[in-house]
């Protein structure tokens, strides 16, 4: 089947954005198709490189309100350009990428338009699903959907729907006024994360269904936290503008599209994995030094490390129990004995449920040899510290210079070294990221190394 593309019909081309170097974004009208009897027609928002890549992308699907009902046509569609991300695209304001655990993504966008309010139906909602499927090339484990008012209602109404169990997360915005068993029940059964917003002061749609059916949601699941609601202290109706905005509305460090992202369904399971903030190894000693920091976890049991010499066959390393935190946790775990040369490692979660998720590989080069020398820095790259040790017969008096590789010395220090070896710890955080080089005088001896701020 023919993919849609960008090129066609293209409704603005929009200056470039608020992030450097990005590609004006593009917003495109697909007016009367054939989609269902109350769908004919939708607007497409692609990625820069949709037509030349050959990757697959998540699907966001995003419903509109009654304010936006239209039939399909190329004049009507100019109302969807008003609400949610359609808005920002048009505005040039939607980052074309999100970044969450270190891994880089950019959604396809389908904001269908609908004729009608017809509050009892799942069927043209899952029309447009099935059709994004059926015309797009879309990450399978990452399909999602939001909506506003009666978009929010279609959201909830799509999430329990028989076609819901192909979608990792979803989103709906007041559009809930009455809490329902039938509504609730399948979506728990699926395993759906929700995060549903609303305003406390809602006149139009009451915000007690939006939490009443996340509570129910979350009785009926094993997953208490299945479901959340954010509830704004606003007037009025509008909680999608606060919702959609991907710089001013963050709840544990993610705005909905990154926590959208930390969303998968694989083998028609929804996994929870963490949010990895970073992975790396360091030499220190003859040892290699694993870290890994987390921003949010949920529903996870334990890490396991696995080490290689060629990248592709991997053993067991380590078992670590999760510290399980919303707020993310920091670990490490040492390798005492790698081997000379690359060492590549591996990292992996599993969570409550025996689903386990794979993180990138880092490697490190070991040169024992190099490991004798006298001064050692740790860690290597580092952030705010840098740990010192110098093992040599020299005493007395120490100095230290940091110096920048066009020679400027930005630092100096002054200890006292009464015995052979010497540790310390001095403060790098005011450094400008950057490769730079550490040198000490001790007696009539110098000693220097590089090292790297981040």
């Amino acid at each position: 089947m023919n993919k849609p593309l960008s090129s066609l019909l293209v409704l603005a081309y929009l200056s470039l954005s608020l992030f450097a170097g990005a590609q004006p974004l593009i917003l495109s009208k697909r007016s009367n198709v054939n989609i269902h009897p109350e769908c004919q027609g939708y607007l497409e928002y692609l990625p820069n490189d949709y037509a030349t890549s050959g990757k697959n992308y998540p699907l966001l699907i995003v419903v509109h309100g009654t304010g936006e009902i239209g039939n399909g046509s190329s004049s009507d569609l100019d109302r969807l350009t008003n609400i949610g991300p359609m808005r920002l695209i048009n505005q040039g304001t939607f980052p074309s990428s999100f970044t969450v655990g270190s891994v880089t993504r950019q959604f396809i966008i389908i904001a269908p338009q609908f004729n009608g309010y017809n509050p009892g139906s799942s069927g043209h909602v899952e029309a447009v699903l099935r059709y994004a499927i059926d015309n797009y090339r879309l990450d399978s484990t990452r399909l999602y959907a939001s909506g506003l008012s009666m978009g929010g209602k279609y959201t909830w109404n799509l999430a329990s729907s028989p076609t819901g169990n192909k979608l990792a997360a979803v989103v709906p915005i007041c559009g809930s006024s009455e809490s329902f068993w039938w509504i609730a029940n399948p979506i728990a059964a699926s395993n759906i994360p929700v995060w549903a917003t609303t305003n406390n002061a809602d006149p139009i749609v009451n915000p007690a269904g939006t939490i009443g059916t996340v509570q129910l949601v979350n009785d009926a699941s094993t997953n208490k936290s299945l479901a959340k609601a954010s509830v704004f202290n606003t007037p009025g109706h509008d909680a999608w503008t606060r919702t959609y905005d991907p710089v001013n509305f963050k709840e544990d460090g993610l705005n909905v599209y990154e926590w959208m992202l930390t969303k998968t369904r694989v083998n028609g399971n929804v996994v929870l994995p963490v949010v990895l903030k970073k992975f790396d190894a360091s030499i220190r000693s003859s040892q290699v030094i694993l870290n890994w920091t987390t921003t949010f976890e949920a529903n996870n049991d334990f890490f396991k490390l696995e080490r290689s010499v060629d990248g592709i066959n991997f053993t067991f390393l380590s078992r670590v129990q999760a510290k399980n935190n919303s707020s993310g946790s920091s670990y490490n775990v040492s390798d005492t004995t790698p081997s000379e040369g690359l060492n590549y490692y591996r990292l992996s979660q599993t969570d409550k449920d025996s689903k386990t998720v794979y993180f990138e590989i880092v490697r490190i080069l070991v040169n024992k040899k190099a490991q004798d020398v006298s001064l050692r820095l740790y860690p290597n790259p580092t952030v705010n510290q840098l740990d010192l040790s110098l093992n040599n017969t020299a005493k007395g008096q120490l100095k230290v210079a940091v110096i920048t590789n066009d020679g400027r010395v930005v630092g100096t220090y002054s200890y006292n070294k009464p015995l052979t070896k010497w540790n310390e710890k001095i403060n790098v955080s005011s450094l400008a990221p950057g490769y730079y080089l550490l040198k000490i005088d001790v007696g009539t001896e110098s000693f220097n190394s590089k090292f790297v701020k981040q």
